[in-house]
């Protein structure tokens, strides 16, 4: 039972760190701390046997709070992926903007004939 409340404590303390603010700036410190989190979660997890003997309420509780977990960790994912998306735009428009004549086509564009 040491194990199960270890678990419930983590996973708490996971999902608080889910609600917070995740600046870009601590967005690393903030996914090691989850990474931290997540295995240490997992090493409780895997030391929990047989959790048939749990009453069903508390089952309802393990059951909802990892339903919340994963809902907070797939915003932080798509959050993430479009910062990356954003970030890619912005590096390709910039490099469309310092070369501007790389991309161009030769259609409607006059062409001199003496070359």
């Amino acid at each position: 039972m040491r194990e199960l409340d270890q678990f419930m404590i983590v996973s708490k303390e996971l999902k608080n760190l889910l609600e917070g603010e995740f600046l870009i700036e601590q967005r690393e410190e903030q996914i090691e701390k989850m990474d931290e989190l997540l295995e240490k979660r997992q090493g409780f997890l895997n030391q929990l046997s047989d959790l048939s003997h749990l009453n069903e309420e508390t089952k309802l509780e393990l059951v909802r709070q990892e339903h919340e977990i994963q809902a907070l960790m797939e915003q932080r994912k798509n959050k993430i992926k479009q910062d990356i998306k954003t970030l890619q735009l912005k590096k390709q428009k910039n490099e469309q903007y310092a070369n501007l004549y790389d991309n161009l086509s030769v259609d409607g564009m006059f062409l001199d004939k003496k070359k």
